[in-house]
């Protein structure tokens, strides 16, 4: 699903164009909308500097075994120059790509190079004084990265807001209900998300509040199968019933339980991987 502002008969992800009103994206711009939203869902500097931090590099010896997340850096990369580089002009948000672009490109260039050092065992020719040196610098990008990202995001998020709440009311008007309904299951996704965090566990405190966010959640799943089987009904097919939204939701909640009773870090992770693939689903 994209959040682009669809004509009557089509999809919400369609890629058919519609003719926007003056407040409203134009296709190519709702488009690269989504793609911002979608590599950010994938990105989180501040986990990859917490991590690559903890395995103190620049007090590291030949008895160690550092490692960076080059390929998460690399891939980032990657996806915001092909983000950026698509048409679609977004004057609020291609400055900040840019200025995030730049850092991300040589941490990427400094992430490669570490990598054939420690795939090499480079650091058992010099004691690890490569990588003593460059780790407060990789740390200090990782510092620049983090708060480009933290600016990109917030724009992205802003501007993400204001397009989903005028494709709803479209929707709506068209009586797409059950894409609305997805769209509405996103909403408590995400906060159900960003409750998460990136932490070792959750507080019981943050649990309830995820359970809440659930007694909202739920019935909208119930809500979505409804309407795709009258959708279908209607146009005389099969029903689909799920595009995947409601499965990694059910997912999510399911592993949210889990959490609950067990406080297994998997379950955690799942809760976590879930509510992402709901978000890039509906982005």
């Amino acid at each position: 699903m994209v959040l682009v502002l669809p004509m009557a008969g089509c999809g919400v992800g369609s890629e058919q164009r519609t003719s926007a009103e003056p407040s409203e994206l134009s296709y190519e711009q709702s488009t690269k909308l989504s793609a911002y939203s979608r590599t950010l869902i994938d990105f989180d500097p501040s986990r990859l500097r917490r991590e690559f931090a903890e395995r103190r590099l620049d007090k590291a010896t030949a008895e160690d075994s550092p490692f960076m997340d080059a390929q998460s850096v690399e891939n980032a990369w990657e996806d915001l120059r092909r983000t950026r580089a698509m048409d679609g002009a977004l004057k609020d948000i291609d400055p900040l790509a840019d200025r995030l672009l730049a850092p991300l490109g040589r941490l990427a260039a400094k992430a490669k190079d570490l990598r054939s050092y420690l795939t090499m065992r480079g650091y058992l020719t010099d004691d690890f004084a490569r990588a003593r040196k460059e780790a407060p610098e990789i740390l200090a990008d990782y510092d620049v990265i983090i708060a480009a990202t933290d600016a990109l995001a917030k724009t992205v998020e802003t501007s993400r807001v204001k397009t989903e709440a005028v494709l709803i009311k479209r929707l709506q008007g068209e009586g797409r209900m059950a894409d609305v309904y997805e769209l509405q299951i996103a909403q408590q996704v995400r906060k159900v998300r960003e409750l998460a965090g990136d932490g070792p566990t959750l507080e019981p405190a943050v649990l309830d509040e995820m359970d809440k966010l659930l007694t909202q959640l739920t019935p909208l799943l119930d809500k979505v199968r409804t309407a795709r089987t009258e959708e279908a009904r209607k146009a005389g097919e099969d029903a689909v019933l799920d595009n995947g939204v409601v499965a990694s939701a059910e997912s999510m909640i399911g592993a949210l339980r889990e959490y609950r009773r067990s406080r297994d870090a998997d379950n955690l992770k799942e809760l976590r991987e879930a509510a992402s693939n709901v978000l890039r689903a509906t982005a």
